[in-house]
C-alpha cells in the first residue's frame, strides 16, 4: 500500500511539474573563461576567498570546463572564521519559474565549514537559504543539500566532501516571481562559504558551468507580451534621445539598469506618448516599465549606445 501511494504521489508531482513549467524565454550561463557582469565578488568581506582562474590544489586541481573555474583561493586552502561570497545577478524578465544548474566539487571540515546558496527577490534587500525558501508552489533537487545537513549555526550547506565532481540542480516551480513591489522577475543568487574557528583547514569549493534558466508559465506571458506590444519604443538602439508612444494612455515610466536599479522615474498625466533623453546613461541594457491608466504593465527592453 505505502509502494502504490508514493507511486501515485510521484506522477502527481510530475504532472504538476509539466503543467507548470513552460518554454525557455531566460537562460545565462557563465563558464568563468570570459568575464561576466552578472557576477559579483562580495569586495566588502574581509578576506573574501572566492577567486576565478585556474585551480593548482592537490585535489581542486583542473576546472571542469575548460581551464577556469572560480573557487575559494585557487592555490590555498582555506581560513577559520571566514564568510566568502559571491552574487550572481540575473537579468529581469518574464520567467514563472526557474532552475539553477551547476558543476562543483568540495573539501571541507564536516559540520564545522560549508558552502551553502541563498535566494533573493528584491535586490539583496533579503536573503533566505534556498531549502529554506517558501515562495514557490512547489520544487525539485538534484545533489542539494536538505535542511538538516546543518553547519554551526544551524545553517543547511553542502559539507565535508563530494569525491569529485557533482552535477547539482534545484528548480522553483510557479512562483519565483518577484514580490514586494519589484517591477520584473528579479532573481539573485548568492554562493557562500563559511567556517567556525575550529574548521581545519582544507581545499573548500570550486565551482564551474554554472546555468540559470527561466521559464513561462501557461496563461503568464501571453498577457505580458500583448501588454509590451502595445507600447513602442524608438529608436532601439540609442544614443540619446527614445520616443515611447502607447495605445492607451500612460501614468507612469521607470527605467532600470541590468542591475536591478532604477535609474529613471517619472510620473505622467494620461500622456500618450513621451521623449526621454538617456544621454547621460552608460553604455549597456536597460529595461523600461510602463503603467497605463488602466493599470496594465510593460516591459521593453533597450540598448543604450555611446
Amino acid at each position: 500500500m505505502k509502494q502504490i501511494s508514493s507511486l501515485f504521489f510521484l506522477i502527481f508531482i510530475c504532472l504538476r511539474l509539466n503543467a507548470q513549467i513552460g518554454n525557455i524565454i531566460y537562460t545565462d550561463s557563465n563558464n568563468f573563461e570570459s568575464p561576466n557582469f552578472h557576477l559579483v565578488i562580495d569586495s566588502s568581506q574581509i578576506g573574501n576567498l572566492w577567486q576565478i582562474g585556474k585551480p593548482v590544489k592537490p585535489i581542486f586541481n583542473a576546472a571542469y570546463s575548460p581551464t577556469h573555474a572560480i573557487v575559494t583561493d585557487t592555490l590555498n586552502n582555506t581560513t577559520q572564521n571566514n564568510l566568502s561570497s559571491f552574487t550572481l545577478k540575473f537579468l529581469p524578465n518574464y520567467w514563472g519559474s526557474g532552475k539553477l544548474t551547476f558543476r562543483h566539487q568540495y573539501d571541507m571540515d564536516s559540520i564545522y565549514a560549508g558552502g551553502y546558496i541563498d535566494i533573493s527577490y528584491n535586490l539583496g534587500i533579503n536573503w533566505e537559504n534556498i531549502v529554506n525558501d517558501t515562495n514557490w508552489l512547489s520544487t525539485f533537487t538534484t545533489n542539494i543539500y536538505g535542511k538538516h545537513d546543518t553547519i554551526s549555526g544551524n545553517i543547511p550547506a553542502f559539507t565535508g566532501s563530494s569525491n569529485g565532481w557533482q552535477l547539482s540542480e534545484f528548480a522553483w516551480i510557479y512562483d519565483i516571481a518577484t514580490k514586494w513591489g519589484i517591477p520584473f522577475d528579479t532573481v539573485f543568487i548568492r554562493f557562500n562559504f563559511k567556517s567556525n574557528s575550529t574548521a581545519i583547514s582544507k581545499e573548500g569549493w570550486m565551482i564551474d558551468n554554472i546555468t540559470f534558466n527561466g521559464y513561462d508559465v501557461v496563461g503568464k506571458v501571453e498577457i505580458e507580451k500583448k501588454e509590451m506590444d502595445e507600447i513602442q519604443i524608438s529608436p532601439n538602439p540609442t544614443s540619446d534621445l527614445i520616443n515611447i508612444e502607447s495605445k492607451v494612455a500612460l501614468k507612469s515610466i521607470c527605467i532600470y539598469s541590468c542591475e536591478g536599479n532604477l535609474v529613471y522615474k517619472s510620473n505622467i498625466n494620461k500622456k500618450h506618448s513621451m521623449k526621454i533623453s538617456m544621454n547621460a546613461f552608460k553604455q549597456g541594457i536597460y529595461y523600461i516599465k510602463t503603467i497605463d491608466i488602466e493599470g496594465k504593465t510593460g516591459f521593453n527592453k533597450i540598448v543604450k549606445t555611446l
